[in-house]
This record gives C-alpha cells, sequence and structure tokens, in this order.
C-alpha cells in the first residue's frame, strides 16, 4: 500500500470514529445532524478538512466538483453545529494511528519542537483578542491589524505536529501555551526544545515535574534574563548544574545571597511554591558555547547525568535543533572545571548524558 493510500485509510478511520461518538462533538443540540441532509456531519468534515484560501463558494464548488453544490449559507449553519473539539479529535487519533517510534527517536527521545507563528487575518479593530495597535516612527497611531498567534509542537524527527494552542495575537502568551500543550502530552519519554522567548522557569520547572526533558536558548549573560543572577564562572565557556533557591521573598537574607536566591517579582508567573513556603529550589544545567568572535550562546537543560549513561549528549541536541544554523555548531568539547557552592561543573563535556 503507498504512503498515500495508507494516510487516508487512516484519516477516514478516525473521521468514521468521530461519527460514532458525533453527538459528544456537537455545539448545543444533539438532535443536529440526525436528519438525511445535502450536509451531513461526515461530508462537512472532509469540506472542511479539503478546503484551501480560496473563498467559501468556490472551494465548494471544487469540492462537489459542481455538482449539487450547496450554498455559502447553509454550509455556514451546518459549520456552526460542529464544535471545535471534533477537530481536535480528529487531530489526536490521526496521530495515534500514523506514528511511530521506529526510526524517529534519537537516542531514545522524541524530539519536539515548540514555536510559535503569527497567522494575520481580516482588519476588525472591534475585535480586541486580535487587534494589534500601531504606531507610526513619529509615535502617532495609524492602522492595526488583526492576526491569530499559532503556539505548535512539532516531532523533528516523525515530522508530525502533535498538539496546538491557537490564541489571538493581541494577548498572546507562548509560555502559558508551552504549559498547556506540555500538560496535555502523554507521550514516551522527550526533550522539548525551544528558543528565546521560552525562557522561564516556571516552564523549566513544570517539564522536570513531568520526567521530561528541556533543551532551551537563553538571553546571555548581561541581559536581564534568568542568567542576570548568575555568579560570575572563571571562564567565558562552561557546562555547570546551578542551583539556586527562587522565592518571592525580599528579606535581608535574600537580597544579602543573590547567588543563592532569586527573587521572583510579583509579575512572575511561577506555579510551584507550596502553601505557607515562599521558597523552591532549582537545578538547572547551563551550557554556554561561543560561536563566533566575541559571541556566545547559552542553553538551560534538565539536570543529566555524567559520563557512562544513555541518551542524548548537548553537543547531539545542538545538531537537531532546527533553531540553529549549522555555523554555530559547537562540536564536542571539554570545559574548565568550576568549583563553586552552587554551581559545580560536569566531569567532561562529551561524557554528559541524560539517563
Amino acid at each position: 500500500m503507498s504512503n498515500i493510500k495508507y494516510l487516508t485509510e487512516k484519516l477516514n478511520d478516525s473521521i468514521n470514529e468521530l461519527i460514532d461518538d458525533y453527538k459528544s462533538y456537537l455545539t448545543n443540540n444533539e438532535n443536529y445532524f440526525s436528519r438525511e441532509r445535502k450536509l451531513p456531519l461526515k461530508t462537512m468534515i472532509e469540506a472542511i478538512l479539503y478546503m484551501g484560501s480560496n473563498a467559501i463558494k468556490d472551494e465548494l464548488y471544487d469540492f462537489f466538483d459542481f455538482k449539487n453544490t450547496p450554498t455559502t449559507s447553509a454550509f455556514v449553519q451546518q459549520r456552526k453545529k460542529i464544535n471545535a473539539d471534533a477537530f481536535r479529535f480528529l487531530f489526536n487519533t490521526f496521530n495515534n494511528k500514523t506514528y511511530t517510534s521506529k526510526n524517529n527517536l534519537y537516542k531514545g527521545y522524541r524530539l519536539l519542537a515548540v514555536d510559535g507563528s503569527t497567522i494575520p487575518i481580516s482588519h476588525n479593530p472591534n475585535d480586541l483578542d486580535t487587534y494589534m495597535h500601531s504606531n507610526n516612527r513619529f509615535g502617532e497611531p495609524v492602522k492595526g491589524a488583526n492576526a491569530f498567534h499559532l503556539n505548535a509542537m512539532y516531532d523533528l524527527l516523525s515530522h508530525l505536529y502533535i498538539d496546538v494552542v491557537i490564541q489571538g495575537e493581541a494577548h498572546k502568551n507562548e509560555n502559558g501555551a508551552f504549559i498547556e500543550m506540555l500538560m496535555r502530552y502523554e507521550g514516551i519519554r522527550s526533550i522539548f526544545i525551544a528558543d528565546r522567548n521560552y525562557e522561564s522557569l516556571n516552564s523549566f520547572v513544570h517539564v522536570m515535574k513531568k520526567n521530561q526533558k528541556y533543551l532551551i536558548r537563553v538571553k546571555d549573560i548581561g541581559s536581564n534574563g534568568v542568567l542576570s543572577s548568575l555568579p560570575k564562572q572563571d571562564n567565558e565557556e562552561f557546562d555547570i548544574d546551578y542551583e539556586f533557591i527562587a522565592t518571592k521573598k525580599q528579606t535581608k537574607e535574600v537580597k544579602a545571597h543573590k547567588e543563592i536566591y532569586k527573587f521572583m517579582s510579583t509579575t512572575s508567573i511561577f506555579d510551584h511554591f507550596e502553601e505557607g513556603n515562599p521558597f523552591y529550589p532549582v537545578k538547572i544545567r547551563i551550557i554556554r558555547i561561543k560561536i563566533g568572535e566575541d559571541n556566545y550562546e547559552s542553553d538551560f537543560t534538565a539536570g543529566c547525568e555524567g559520563q557512562g549513561q544513555e541518551g542524548p549528549d548537548a553537543g547531539g541536541f545542538r545538531r537537531l535543533r532546527p533553531q540553529f544554523h549549522a555555523a554555530q555548531e559547537a562540536g564536542h568539547r571539554g570545559y574548565p572545571r568550576r568549583h563553586q557552592h552552587h554551581a559545580y561543573e560536569r566531569q567532561g563535556y562529551p561524557g554528559a548524558h541524560c539517563p
């Protein structure tokens, strides 16, 4: 069986499973689609999946091949009866039927990249969730624009999108979307890969609580990111475990020992403080690599075990990151030793592996 026929068969199977339980995916009336119509639920689902970017009437002419084509009004009325959860069901069911881990794992790990994209839509200043105000270079207001923000989780090796969160561009929250997708993820052990927009202690701890791994590029030393509180290192390049205590307290102890405590402002989201305890210990592995003359890159990852363990090494992670260009590859190298109470250097970078 060809790959196209196989995928078509699995998609049809997924649609049939949805039809078998169709009442769970209707907006508010279980009698919807109970009678025979020109646009039954299965036809509606297939037509929506088939559609491209043309006007609805043109897409309907194409789908029905100009034979007994329903009106745009009839299609829109039927479409309103379908809950968006129907398409999440199809998305997940189809992925489960077609995904295989064979040849799609990196040293036993699934590689899941998370990123966001802006999707422009029609101009509508009244849609406050998607409308973005704009100013010209003189600071004067000009015509704004509307857009959705698509947050997607993508399997780098099987080339499958495995989850999405759609937000209004005006109120997008990429870290919130990442955590939402992470909480839904029930797959095998994985490494979540993301770029600087996803630098968040809250997200890092959520990943570790799920017993998963992460590799996230962060703002470098001297920025206003998490590394801003990192004690000065002896070398420009390093590979260390950085331990500190996150807190929302501003006591004399906290202020006097910034190498131990990281103060979380009232605007910082951190879901992990327990009731009555404003302190939370955090351990992060930090890798800083020279990628050009006077140019460095820093990455955070979950703490990994030392030599002799099976699993992906950090150099291997970098080669698989879509965000990094080949010229940025650092390769395998050793890092200078670092002895500090809250930062212990790994014993040999090439041998550092995740279990």
